[in-house]
């Protein structure tokens, strides 16, 4: 049996009854970092777990710093398809279609709720000398409190004096589409609570070459150890003068999109991963 969710204080029992109604080995994907201490990751329930799959080396420290067996938590990242997503190359026109123009556009794909991401993006957009670039927020509101904290940003990019260069596009169906024709992607968040370690939309904008920005000391950060992504402090200045660099060095953002593309290709493909579950999971428990 293979689930796949966050460990937390209100789902421990999971694997207790899983194992006592199957009879089988019990696998589970942990999704995103889990908060608990490490006393409760360590708790015997979890010992009817047989192995936990994590996405990051980060989550793998910390589930065998809480104590669990080195052999019992194998890292194994994300999976992303490389198919079906926009053709980067195609830019101009979708910034045309879209109504983005030549400007310089800044997108921000991520959490409104947690991890400070969205007030930090738009602080930096504040900072910026560039007094004509756009900043897209591609926010689901996911909860009323996602709505509550939308519209306390929206107040503060208006007290800002941003009217008019933020934009909030929500959950839109060109999400894909806006992000592969963004100049940067800003993914600051400085906490990855409720967040796979690599989020999916960060891989996504890789996949189509764009070049993203991240906060250092996040798990998001081991992807730039491989050239993909640029780990910056997750400060308003130190953001902003990093957008800045960026945006008046095409050849500088060129190069850090084909290296996310390549890391992309080569680190996340399926069928590499799916095998990677068959012979580091599945076989090691039969």
């Amino acid at each position: 049996m293979h689930a796949f969710f966050t460990p937390s204080s209100h789902n421990m029992w999971l694997p207790w009854l899983a194992r006592e109604a199957k009879k089988t080995p019990f696998v589970l994907t942990v999704c995103s970092p889990p908060q608990l201490p490490r006393r409760e990751l360590s708790l015997r329930l979890w010992r009817k777990v047989d192995r936990f799959v994590v996405l990051s080396r980060s989550t793998q420290d910390l589930l065998r710093a809480s104590g669990l067996e080195s052999e019992r938590v194998v890292h194994i990242p994300p999976a992303l398809s490389l198919r079906s997503l926009p053709d980067s190359r195609t830019g101009a026109a979708l910034r045309a279609e879209l109504g983005f123009a030549a400007t310089p556009l800044l997108v921000y794909p991520g959490d409104l709720e947690y991890g400070g991401g969205a007030e930090l993006a738009i602080r930096a957009l504040r900072a910026l000398a560039r007094s004509e670039a756009q900043l897209v927020m591609l926010c689901r509101q996911k909860s009323a409190r996602a709505t509550k904290a939308q519209a306390e940003l929206v107040a503060l990019s208006e007290r800002l004096g941003l009217r008019g260069r933020v934009h909030w596009w929500g959950e839109s169906a060109a999400r894909l589409r806006v992000l592969a024709c963004a100049d940067l992607v800003l993914m600051p968040n400085p906490s990855s609570f409720a967040k796979m370690d690599y989020p999916l939309v960060v891989l996504e904008a890789m996949a189509m070459a764009r070049p993203v920005l991240v906060a250092q000391k996040t798990p998001v950060a081991e992807l730039a150890e491989g050239g993909g992504v640029l780990a910056v402090d997750a400060q308003t200045d130190s953001l902003a003068a990093q957008v800045e660099h960026l945006l008046g060095d095409e050849a500088a953002r060129r190069a850090l999109g084909e290296r996310a593309r390549k890391q992309v290709a080569r680190d996340f493909d399926p069928l590499a991963i799916a095998r990677r579950y068959e012979e580091e999971v599945y076989r090691a428990l039969y």
